[in-house]
């Protein structure tokens, strides 16, 4: 839900997703492989968004600290992560 702390980066893996921003700003998740909750990859992150499912899904729920572990002992992963993330972040703002 938006505001609250962001510990989970979700992977969606099958389903449809809505994210609301506010009223205006709509957001739909199709794809095996999209990404949300990103704002936990920020410490201190907060969702900035709520995600409502659409239709039955599966999702990947991801601990903020395992990723950080993961990042911390290999960087070159995190590179990859954050050019996916970047990819995946402007592809979803091309939908608007």
């Amino acid at each position: 839900d938006k505001g609250v702390s962001a510990d989970y980066l979700h992977l969606l893996e099958q389903g449809d997703v809505e994210l609301i921003a506010d009223d205006t700003v709509r957001l739909s998740l199709k794809s095996s492989g999209d990404l949300f909750g990103w704002s936990s990859l920020i410490k201190n992150g907060v969702y900035t968004t709520t995600a409502i499912s659409k239709t039955i899904i599966s999702v990947i729920r991801i601990p903020r600290g395992v990723i950080n572990d993961i990042f911390d002992k290999k960087p070159d992963i995190a590179l990859q992560f954050y050019k996916h993330v970047g990819s995946n972040v402007s592809k979803q703002m091309m939908t608007f």
